[in-house]
C-alpha cells in the first residue's frame, strides 16, 4: 500500500462496465439520460452526438432538456 492509499487520497473512479451498463438502461427505458452516481471525483458524460463532457452535474443533465446520453456523476456528500 503505498503512501495516498495510507492518507486516504485514492481517487475513485467510474469503472468503465457501469458505463456501459448505462447504455443498456438507457436503449431498455428509452429514457433521455441515464447515469450513475458513485464516490469519487472525477465523472464524465458521453453525449449522443458524440461529444464528452468532463465532471457533470446533476443540473446539467436534468435541467432545461439537458444533456442526452450515458455518464456517471460524481457524488460525494458534504461532511
Amino acid at each position: 500500500m503505498d503512501k495516498a492509499q495510507q492518507e486516504g487520497e485514492i481517487e475513485r473512479l467510474a469503472k468503465h462496465a457501469d458505463i456501459c451498463k448505462m447504455h443498456t438502461y438507457r436503449d431498455a427505458l428509452k429514457c433521455r439520460a441515464s447515469v450513475i452516481l458513485f464516490p469519487g471525483t472525477k465523472g464524465a458524460f458521453h453525449c449522443t452526438n458524440g461529444t464528452k463532457k468532463d465532471n457533470p452535474c446533476l443540473l446539467d443533465i436534468v435541467q432545461n432538456n439537458g444533456l442526452k446520453g450515458v455518464g456517471a456523476v460524481p457524488f460525494v456528500p458534504e461532511k
